[in-house]
């Protein structure tokens, strides 16, 4: 069934935005069935339009996934000892670490902009509030839809300090939703300004 699903997946949305992905799976599924050649065929076509595609690289690359994990341990460990640097008061350093970063993370955003959270949160106990706020705002621009988007933004509303640091609301309330449920724990917030 598997195979059936992918081939026509396969027939009706030509070159379509997870073809490679959809054509790893056809070839295990073929695999399985022990439909070798039909699998060779599909891995060769791989090879040929979507060479630089990771799944290509898990066909091809015997050492692939392992090369993939060093890797992402190899970012991962960059970060804690940045990360170990910054709580332990260390600016200088883990800006350091982030520069050196650079080449290792680059290309993946999520590390990349753990990375530039980090330089801001230093430039702002190095260098104080003002660059501290332009750093934040930089990284708001840079990376939309991230978690330290979303840490940049409350961190500005509490920094600025004003009425117009709240104007704008990063979430959405869900007013409609609430219902009050007397048995249950509920938070209020309250904001003072000045």
């Amino acid at each position: 069934k598997s195979v059936d699903i992918l081939e026509k997946l396969l027939d009706r949305y030509p070159a379509f935005q997870e073809e490679c992905k959809a054509m790893y799976y056809l070839h295990l599924s073929y695999k399985n069935i022990d439909q070798n050649t039909k699998a060779l065929g599909i891995r060769n076509r791989m090879i040929g339009e979507y060479p630089d595609c990771s799944f290509t690289q898990v066909l091809t690359d015997p050492n692939y996934l392992e090369k993939q994990m060093k890797l992402l341990n190899k970012k991962e460990n960059l970060y804690q000892e940045a990360y170990s640097s910054f709580k332990n008061e260390d600016y200088e350093q883990t800006i350091k670490l982030a520069q050196q970063s650079v080449s290792v993370v680059a290309g993946d955003i999520d590390y990349v902009a753990k990375f530039d959270f980090l330089e801001a949160m230093c430039a702002g106990k190095l260098e104080g509030k003002e660059v501290y706020i332009a750093k934040l705002e930089t990284l708001i621009e840079k990376y939309p839809n991230t978690d330290e988007e979303i840490k940049a933004k409350e961190i500005l509303r509490f920094i600025k300090g004003d009425a117009k640091a709240f104007e704008t609301l990063i979430y959405k309330e869900g007013l409609e939703n609430f219902v009050l449920e007397e048995d249950k724990l509920h938070y209020i917030f309250v904001v003072l300004y000045n």
